[in-house]
């Protein structure tokens, strides 16, 4: 096994320590290293430098959850208590205009008892108004009583655990007006929304904020579905296209400039835009991914593409474990990109009839990034929404067309002043329109409901090709190499 191997095998390992934390406890981890430490002292070998980092991701992922996401409410289900706490995260608004709320609690007590510290997160639903700002300590009265469901297709336990919630606050009212706290990213992205709502109108608004900024409004439920019967609803958030195309349009604007300087404008750049669209998992895979990239570019190593993603992967569960067990679009986005990475080369050979290698390249990506994802909407939704294979083929050339558009409208600002002004407004309008007309059409196809088990069976069948695609000579050889060479060359 080569030493490139080797570090993927360790990489693969911790990773899946982390999983392995969701079965095992904190003690019978701690057990596990010891014994494995032990082990490797006495007779220190392949073997045991392996189980070392999947018994550290156990451990790792267990204490992190034991330090940083202590749950202390759960004894306190069903009791009217006042809260001590501080707004966390992004305030969302429902269609009727309710406000949920997630809270970092620093304090309790009952009645006019003595406050008691403690530690813990809870959702505020239905809360209020004013609007809610992260930073914003409060005071708060209420029930606690567990998260409950909304709605049939929307898990909402199971979304809200990501961040350790487990407890919500009912029939509440708020005894203290909001101390704001910081809160400078959001102000930037409360700028680019009114400079688009100069614009745009609902709800060609709420698509141009959810692909360009990460806003997550709603849109008309009609729409909504349509969205997700397509298979574009993944178009509507923060994702590795936006940092992607950054990295891109900074490429192009910066090209007569040295490669190191280059690189760090590029990176302040992400940065920036990381924090604008607060820190999503997959713009935070793919800024992670791009920094990495380019620094071995700039440097002039030679990059294994594989061994990056995983250390990516690694390094984001190292932030924070719960990113791989309890948070979806992790796992969607890290899927996608590794249905990509690993089938490529495999597909790619496959669709050798297809003359032009760029389109080659397009439909192979699409293809393997929506195979990837497959396991994982059917484990999660039940579904899977088939339209998506050639619906995100079709709306692949409006992505980047929207967002060049979007993000003018903001860097300009007063479009009454130039004389290009509704020419703008009216390209930027027709191509979310021609998406919106993609998602409506797509969306007459509903997806097909398929049994779990059939997603569990097909997930285990892709991990066993991932494995096999990083360890396999044979796929080395008559696959990625080959892919590398075609790149390399011509048309």
């Amino acid at each position: 096994m080569s030493p490139t191997q080797q570090l993927r095998l360790i990489l693969i390992a911790f990773l899946s320590g982390v999983i392995l934390s969701l079965s095992i406890s904190l003690f019978y981890s701690v057990l596990c290293l010891v014994i494995i430490l032990g082990l490797s002292l006495t007779n220190l070998n392949l073997k045991n430098l392996l189980l070392l980092p999947l018994v550290f991701g156990l451990c790792y992922a267990n204490f992190y959850s034991f330090y940083f996401y202590p749950n202390q409410l759960n004894q306190m289900v069903g009791q009217s208590v006042s809260l001590k706490a501080e707004v966390v995260g992004e305030t969302r608004v429902s269609r009727s205009g309710q406000q949920t709320v997630r809270l970092k609690i620093d304090a309790w007590r009952q009645n006019s008892s003595e406050w008691q510290e403690i530690k813990g997160s809870i959702l505020w639903q239905n809360a209020p108004k004013p609007l809610f700002n992260t930073g914003d300590k409060i005071e708060v009265k209420g029930v606690i009583t567990n998260v409950s469901n909304f709605s049939e297709d929307f898990n909402a336990q199971v979304y809200w655990s990501r961040w350790g919630v487990s407890q919500s606050l009912i029939r509440s009212e708020l005894i203290s007006r909001p101390i704001s706290g910081p809160n400078q990213n959001f102000v930037w992205r409360d700028m680019a929304t009114n400079r688009l709502e100069n614009l745009l109108q609902k709800p060609h608004l709420t698509v141009a904020l959810g692909m360009l900024v990460g806003l997550k409004e709603k849109l008309p439920k009609a729409l909504e579905n349509d969205f997700k019967a397509s298979g574009l609803q993944h178009l509507l958030v923060v994702s590795g296209t936006n940092v992607t195309l950054l990295i891109v349009a900074i490429g192009l604007c910066l090209k007569p400039l040295g490669p190191w300087y280059k690189y760090g404008i590029g990176l302040l750049a992400l940065m920036a835009y990381l924090y604008l669209v607060g820190f999503d998992p997959p713009a935070l895979r793919a800024t992670l991914f791009g920094v990495l990239t380019g620094f071995a570019i700039t440097s002039g190593f030679n990059i294994e593409y594989r061994n990056l993603f995983l250390l990516v992967a690694s390094i984001l569960v190292l932030i924070d474990p719960r990113f791989l067990t309890h948070d979806v679009s992790f796992w969607l986005s890290f899927s996608a990109t590794s249905g990509i990475l690993f089938g490529m080369p495999m597909v790619y050979k496959v669709l050798c009839f297809v003359k032009y290698k760029y389109l080659r390249l397009l439909l192979g990506a699409s293809f393997c990034a929506q195979m990837a994802v497959f396991p994982i909407l059917i484990i999660q939704f039940g579904s899977f929404p088939y339209a998506g294979l050639i619906s995100n083929l079709i709306t692949e050339p409006l992505v980047p067309l929207i967002m060049f558009l979007a993000a003018g409208g903001i860097l300009i600002g007063d479009f009454e002043m130039l004389g290009i002004a509704y020419l703008w407004q009216a390209s930027l309008e027709g191509s979310i329109s021609a998406l919106i007309l993609v998602a409506q059409l797509f969306g007459l196809l509903m997806p097909v409901y398929v049994p779990p088990s059939v997603g569990y069976f097909g997930a285990l069948c892709l991990l066993a090709i991932a494995l096999w695609a990083s360890f396999s000579a044979y796929y080395q050889r008559h696959f990625w190499q080959c892919l590398e060479v075609e790149m390399k060359g011509g048309e």
